[in-house]
């Protein structure tokens, strides 16, 4: 909801091109996100592997729960950016 205050102004700064590839960043933080609980429940059966290992800090539950609320943020604010900018494209086709 936020992004929807900011994102015309966005808009205006740097274009309706460049507010569409940033809002689709910030949803591919999300995606690559997900890599993380992936590797957690791979690794829960042999906790001592994972000491040794050089992401042993990757697979900490808390960071990977402090992760995943930060990238559903920035997974928000990447929609507004799309939705905004999509409704500002389509206004101005049927203006046109």
């Amino acid at each position: 909801m936020a992004g929807s205050f900011v994102t015309p102004a966005l808009i205006k700064k740097f274009g309706m091109k460049k507010m569409i590839i940033i809002g689709s960043i910030f949803f591919c933080f999300t995606i690559v996100e997900q890599i993380l609980p992936a590797w957690y429940q791979e690794n829960i059966d042999n906790p001592s592997d994972t000491e040794s290992q050089w992401y042993g800090f990757l697979i900490n539950r808390t960071f990977i729960e402090v992760t995943q609320i930060i990238s559903a943020m920035l997974s928000g604010l990447g929609a507004a950016f799309i939705w905004v900018t999509q409704g500002d494209y389509m206004s101005r086709c049927a203006s046109e």
